[in-house]
């Protein structure tokens, strides 16, 4: 595939080109999946294929009264387990051009009426005009099902739909569901149905939403200053409304799931180039197949997207707006045959993101009412403004194991170990232009970092008992963040200094500790056909612990002194000198 895309304004001329490629080696076989079934009435075993394939099947009522079906339990098709529930009933079912599935009876001519007196019914498998995939499975609310038996309110983008709607990441999609809103940058500022991420208020340490990666939340560092593409991503869902029962801590105006690529076993592999405008790129791939056959599987995949931007800083050389970011994903799928109850998945992802400011502040001391704020100029990057620069490094490992305890009984843990690494440079790292130039220049020049280190785990119990079914489970996180600021700027922008390039510097920090752990448990009853009660329960507890590390202040250099009012320090002279050290003591 390849395209191209122009946009013009007055101001510029963007254009990008994009080559795709992907290709299988291997025939595609028919979707199959887990099937478990009991003997019982042929409309409750349609019902029951019908959440378990993720596939709307219609059934009127009138057809499958008083008709019974066969117990069903393995791997199979669609086509195969309609046609071993349909035998003998006299009923067939065939496919609607959006992808449902009708029952119906099988219509003879007169001829084969009289030659035969049951027919085995046939599925037709060859739909056209089909408008999606047959299984969408929503795994956002835990007890995973298809998206027309889900009673949350979602929005789900597929492989398809991320394909065809050309979404490169997360703020795309953000900006295309309805109730949730975006500032359309880096995907972390978003609100759903009014509520924004900060909550209510909009400040504190809560989260009133969070975004899941193959089953384990983003921390807000990864999140926020961290690169959110979707490249080789099998599905997103935006869950509207509150999720605290299945998400716990961070869910109560909803949630952002985002489910991987798993490794096939079978060989594929997939490549993507661009290139626009402001030398715009993006170079990503994925390869997949089996290491072990039917035993070890492994996926790879990589994502380079850079560009330049198109804000220059005049004085130091550089893009304001400058974006480089690099991912490398790695996926483990070990599923032993001699084991055929137990599957391991192990993800290890990397992310390298440098980030300028995509606004930059530009500020004055003047007042509103002087001369001085008449004439300056805020697009004068030469001699004012902070252009934040977020270095932002994440390395997340993510292991799931699930194990069938029998046929009702299944057992599932998701345990993860993510640590982020942050630097915002209030200046510029590299360039022609120094340290000390810049504080002269723009009058401060700091360095804040922000390292945190997270551990969570989730425990599952899932049960399967024909028309109940639920888990109970538990969760544990902990965070731990440690914050520096370093903060260098000028006292003659405050008061008269000799020399006048004197320093001030200040160092301080912070330690804060997050620890929550939930009790938790869900149970759906398919009471018949047309209704269903569903119960939840989550016990939550939470403990946060803040400290403030000690406050360095220093002058540079030490012989540096202040001229000051004399009523400053109570004493009835105009002016004195005092040593600066002693001054900001």
């Amino acid at each position: 595939m390849f395209k191209y895309f122009f946009a013009h304004s007055p101001l510029k001329v963007v254009w990008l080109a994009i080559f795709s490629l992907s290709f299988t080696v291997s025939a595609k076989q028919p979707n199959t999946f887990e099937v478990n079934i009991q003997a019982t009435s042929l409309g409750q075993a349609l019902n029951e294929l019908s959440k378990q394939s993720s596939t709307l099947i219609v059934v009127p009522s009138e057809l499958v009264k008083d008709k019974t079906a066969p117990s069903l339990k393995g791997k199979y098709t669609l086509t195969t387990s309609l046609n071993a529930l349909l035998e003998n009933s006299g009923l067939v079912a065939s496919r609607t051009a959006n992808g449902a599935i009708i029952i119906k009876k099988i219509e003879l001519k007169s001829a084969e009426k009289r030659e035969s007196t049951s027919t085995t019914p046939s599925f037709n498998v060859t739909p056209t005009n089909r408008l999606y995939d047959e299984r969408i499975v929503v795994q956002g609310v835990k007890l995973s099902g298809g998206i027309q038996d889900i009673d949350t309110s979602i929005e789900v983008f597929d492989a398809n739909r991320i394909d065809r709607e050309e979404i490169v990441d997360l703020s795309d999609i953000l900006l295309k569901v309805p109730n949730v809103s975006a500032d359309g940058g880096s995907g972390s500022q978003f609100s759903i149905r009014g509520i924004g991420r900060r909550g209510v208020t909009g400040t504190g340490g809560g989260i009133a939403s969070n975004v899941y990666v193959d089953g384990a939340p983003l921390s807000s560092n990864a999140l926020n200053r961290g690169p959110t593409t979707l490249w080789d991503v099998a599905q997103v869902e935006v869950l509207r409304g509150p999720q605290s029962t299945v998400q716990g801590r961070n869910a109560l105006a909803g949630a952002v799931v985002i489910s991987t690529n798993d490794p096939t076993w079978e060989n594929e592999a997939r490549l993507r180039a661009t290139y626009g405008s402001f030398d715009t790129y993006q170079i990503a791939g994925a390869i997949s197949g089996p290491l072990i056959k039917d035993t070890l599987s492994a996926r790879l995949a990589f994502d380079f997207q850079e560009t330049d931007g198109f804000i220059d800083h005049i004085v130091a050389d550089q893009s304001v707006d400058r974006r480089s970011i690099a991912l490398f994903r790695g996926k483990l799928l070990f599923e032993p045959n001699n084991i055929p109850a137990l599957s391991n998945k192990l993800t290890i992802d990397y992310a390298d993101a440098d980030l300028g400011e995509s606004s930059p502040r530009v500020g004055t001391n003047f007042g509103v009412t002087s001369e001085e704020f008449l004439t300056f100029n805020f697009f004068d990057f030469e001699s004012s403004g902070n252009f934040p620069n977020n270095q932002t490094e994440s390395l997340r490992i993510v292991n799931e194991t699930t194990y069938e305890l029998s046929d009702k009984w299944l057992v599932r843990s998701i345990l993860t170990r993510e640590q982020t690494d942050v630097s915002r440079l209030f200046g510029f790292r590299d360039g022609d232009i120094s340290i000390e130039e810049q504080i002269a220049l723009f009058g401060q020049f700091a360095d804040n970092t922000e390292d945190s280190e997270i551990f969570s785990g989730e425990a599952r119990f899932e049960f399967n008992h024909s028309s109940l079914r639920g888990f109970i489970g538990g969760y544990y996180y902990n965070e731990d963040v440690e914050t520096t600021q370093s903060n260098l700027s000028l006292l003659a922008s405050a008061v008269p200094v000799n020399p006048v390039d004197s320093l001030l510097s200040i160092e301080s920090g912070s330690i804060n500790d997050i620890e929550n752990y939930a009790l938790f448990g869900q149970l759906e009853w398919q009471i018949d056909a047309h209704w269903k009660l569903n119960l939840g329960l989550r016990y939550d507890n939470e403990q946060t612990t803040a400290a403030a590390t000690d406050t360095a202040v220093g002058v540079d250099p030490s012989t540096c002194v202040a001229t000051v009012p004399g009523t400053l320090v109570g004493l009835p002279v105009p002016f004195l000198e005092l040593p600066c050290a002693g001054l900001i003591s």
